[in-house]
């Protein structure tokens, strides 16, 4: 099995002299990124298709066994809803090709939906269903929902026809690890995507502030470790994409740490 690390952006100055070098620009930190990571999840692609040439910049200034997983446009996911996307989800297919193999794959993220967007989770999956249809067999795809209600069979064979992964993650109003490992459900499809986020509101009152580990995470890792080796043993050649953000424990790069069975280097003072 093979697992792959990396955090949720890489546009942290609160990074800089801990990722990246003292009074490193902006320009450099993807390169210095990639020297030490060897996966991340652009979040920007969240808000719009990016520029052709920002995406060949990206596949430049990365070392070659480096990858990316790449949000779907919110167009898409929040604003259009899955209707009429044809054009802007061809797009972002095509210019997001130019990374070639460094794209490890495409996420969709949606946001919990009120039962006047869609009645029942029915609804949902049937634009779901039409949408993965347009996406090509050779583009890995993912799909995270926030309705814990809708996280089940239905929605997880949906995936499975698709040959697209669930987003498995960690937030408070999703199934966690625990549930998961219960779940007589595959969790993955060629591979298995997780992203551990934590609760965004809950962790700004306690700090906004990215440079250390303010919340202990050691329990739910452990947990989530115990999530990987179900994946491992169900598909051991599905490789495992992990994603951290800064809001799960304070420090992203950290949590990897965690993830990979180290210790934080950056905790704040108990």
């Amino acid at each position: 099995m093979a697992i792959s690390l990396g955090t949720c952006g890489w546009s942290y100055p609160d990074w800089v002299g801990i990722v990246y070098a003292d009074g490193a620009p902006p320009r450099d930190w993807l390169p210095q990124y990639a020297g030490v990571f060897d996966l991340v999840e652009a979040d920007t692609t969240f808000y719009r298709t990016p520029s052709p040439d920002l995406v060949k910049r990206w596949r430049d200034v990365t070392p070659a066994h480096f990858a990316f997983t790449l949000k779907i446009p919110r167009e898409i996911t929040h604003d259009r809803k899955l209707v009429d996307v044809d054009g802007p989800l061809g797009e972002f297919l095509d210019v997001t090709a130019a990374l070639g193999s460094k794209r490890a794959a495409v996420v969709f993220q949606f946001p919990r939906f009120r039962r006047s967007e869609f009645a029942d989770v029915g609804t949902f999956l049937d634009r779901l269903d039409r949408v993965l249809r347009s996406v090509p067999r050779d583009v890995r795809a993912a799909v995270e929902i926030r309705n814990r209600e809708w996280f089940g069979l239905p929605f997880l064979d949906l995936l499975a026809g698709h040959a697209a992964a669930p987003v498995l993650t960690a937030q408070p109003w999703m199934p966690g690890a625990d549930a998961l490992i219960d779940m007589n459900a595959p969790l993955h499809a060629d591979f298995a995507y997780i992203r551990l986020l934590g609760d965004r509101e809950g962790m700004e009152r306690v700090t906004t502030r990215w440079d250390r580990t303010v919340v202990d995470r050691r329990d739910d890792v452990a947990r989530w470790r115990r999530v990987i080796g179900r994946i491992a043993d169900a598909a051991p050649d599905a490789p495992v994409l992990v994603l951290a953000n800064n809001h799960y424990g304070g420090h992203a790069p950290d949590t990897l740490r965690l993830v990979a069975g180290l210790e934080p280097e950056r905790s704040a003072s108990p």
